[in-house]
């Protein structure tokens, strides 16, 4: 019997724009390549970042080679430092920015969080939130183990969550 070819298409996402003075810089995030953590319940999402020039009408013009213009890799990391919502595909609602601050990332104002003797200050600020709440890192683990889940559809929307928290820009 031959071989069966199957259709798919790389992940390829737009992501922010550099912008220098009056240089614009587009580009996009691929070849994503995916690691679990086990012991840490952390998901690495290593991809690579090309760069393109922009036309007059701000659209992607050709790939940019050459000195100061080279492809780099950014890792993403899902981790137990941030908490989703697992009823809303694992939309980011909080990341812990210290030991006693949380990020709230629609808002993107700090959130104090109280201080527990002999606890986990992190756990007691989530318990004490009313929405559904999720550690990230648990969350993908759940998944992986659980669900039947479109990885195109979740590694896009981690990267989409990445570059609004500005790590491309």
């Amino acid at each position: 019997m031959p071989l069966i070819s199957l259709p798919f298409s790389d992940i390829v996402l737009p992501v922010s724009d550099r912008v220098a003075g009056s240089t614009i810089v587009k580009q996009k995030a691929h070849s994503p390549r995916l690691s679990v953590d086990e012991q840490s319940r952390a998901v690495h999402l290593l991809l690579t970042v090309s760069l393109f020039a922009a036309t007059e009408q701000g659209n992607y013009g050709p790939a940019l080679s050459g000195p100061g213009f080279s492809d780099y890799q950014v890792t993403l990391v899902a981790d137990n430092n941030t908490a989703v919502n697992p009823q809303k595909e694992g939309a980011i609602c909080y990341i812990r920015i210290s030991p006693e601050l949380a990020l709230n990332f629609l808002t993107k104002e700090p959130v104090p969080m109280p201080v527990v003797e002999n606890g986990d200050s992190w756990r007691s600020f989530l318990d004490s939130l009313p929405e559904p709440l999720a550690l990230q890192g648990d969350f993908f683990c759940f998944l992986r183990d659980t669900q039947p889940v479109l990885m195109r559809k979740l590694i896009e929307d981690h990267i989409q969550q990445a570059d609004l928290m500005g790590r491309f820009a």
